[in-house]
């Protein structure tokens, strides 16, 4: 244990996570800065494994879901993009990390924690 947050129930009710399912998490790294920084705090619903799959058109403006994911001795968050049963695209929102594109054993070897659903982080001057 790193921290403790409250949350309301009805808060969680209203975004469909129950409270056995939610989880926090410190973000460590810059992949997915300006929207997580590190240090943020992060709640992940453990529930919610199965990224969508989405067929989006190239003018469809909304942000793909956030998830986090374990991977080797520690965990990712990225932003997954999950065009087809067998193809995830992980996105970062900082331009300095390029695409991964997950297919085949890659893809069924991952492990995904949940979906990211909230985030909060203190402002340093």
């Amino acid at each position: 244990i790193i921290d403790r947050l409250a949350f309301r129930r009805d808060w969680l009710k209203r975004i469909n996570v129950t409270a056995s399912a939610a989880r926090l998490a410190r973000v460590a790294g810059e992949s997915m800065m300006p929207t997580l920084f590190p240090g943020d705090l992060v709640m992940i619903d453990t529930a919610s494994t199965i990224p969508p799959i989405t067929k989006r058109s190239p003018q469809d403006r909304r942000r793909s879901p956030i998830y986090a994911l374990a991977e080797g001795t520690g965990a990712r968050i990225y932003l997954f993009v999950c065009s087809s049963e067998d193809q995830l695209l992980l996105l970062s929102d900082n331009p300095d990390y390029a695409p991964e594109l997950r297919t085949g054993c890659d893809l069924a070897e991952l492990k995904i924690i949940g979906k990211v659903v909230w985030w909060g982080h203190t402002v340093k001057e």
